[in-house]
């Protein structure tokens, strides 16, 4: 038995290791040859391309296919998948959220998880335009992502250290072209402070950690209807900090719009 486990634990070590070795392929691959697929390598032209070569979504179409897309019913809170429950999952009927609505596109898994480590730590900006469609197309409960709908996108801050170590912030740019796709105004208003990263912690200590270390940085109004911009979904502790100083300085109602759940 013991030597099984011994077998199985190097199995896992091994495949581990594999992962990131393609992981590190990838990232040192792409920047040579930015006509390819970030996630398979193919070469993208014509048809192959998912999206029209000016936006240069670096994504082919059979990858983009693959993308484990949330649809149907779901929970306003934790984007899951509803099938007797009204409005809130049996997971998140005692949850208090300062926020109105999270939705998520994706399931945090496969190769949207895959997409999302090339994006952040590959430093491939260009993959955010990938995610800029699929956030359009969202019916969220506060409507479509339309001028009409929402006063102003807001995206979630990333932490100090995550900026010197990444050298962008990746909620940040997806905001940004959401902006610019739907003419909503732009207002990067959040500033956060130093802390623990929040991947580190228990749930039960992700919104003390966060408690008092996001910060409004008066600079245009930011209406009663902000959309607040972020990537992964995990509690809800980040996203529900933001919604209170949202809510502290002038917005009624705060929806989030996230890449994926996890």
């Amino acid at each position: 038995m013991g030597e099984q486990l011994d077998k199985g634990s190097l199995s896992s070590y091994c495949r581990s290791m594999i992962q990131f070795m393609l992981k590190c392929i990838r990232a040192l691959l792409v920047p040579v040859f930015p006509q390819r697929c970030v996630l398979c390598l193919c070469e993208l032209s014509g048809t192959e391309m998912f999206f029209q070569p000016e936006t240069h979504a670096p994504l082919c179409r059979n990858c983009a296919g693959q993308l484990p897309v949330l649809s149907g019913r779901r929970c306003n809170v934790c984007s899951e998948p509803l099938v007797s429950e009204k409005d809130l999952c049996t997971a998140c009927r005692d949850t208090s959220c300062a926020f109105e609505s999270n939705t998520s596109v994706f399931h945090y898994q496969g190769m949207v998880k895959e997409l999302v480590w090339v994006y952040k730590f590959g430093k491939q900006r260009s993959c955010a335009s990938v995610f800029i469609p699929f956030f359009l197309s969202l019916q969220t409960p506060g409507g479509m992502i339309h001028k009409e709908n929402f006063t102003s996108i807001i995206p979630v801050p990333a932490s100090p250290e995550s900026l010197k170590r990444r050298g962008f912030d990746q909620a940040k740019v997806i905001a940004a072209m959401l902006a610019l796709k739907t003419g909503i105004p732009f207002q990067p208003v959040l500033k956060r402070g130093r802390g623990i990263a929040q991947k580190k912690l228990s749930r039960s200590k992700r919104q003390l950690n966060l408690s008092g270390q996001v910060f409004f940085t008066p600079r245009h109004e930011i209406g009663p209807r902000p959309l607040l911009i972020d990537d992964i979904f995990t509690t809800g502790s980040t996203g529900n900090e933001c919604s209170l100083v949202l809510k502290q300085h002038g917005a009624m109602q705060v929806h989030v719009v996230t890449i994926a759940k996890d």
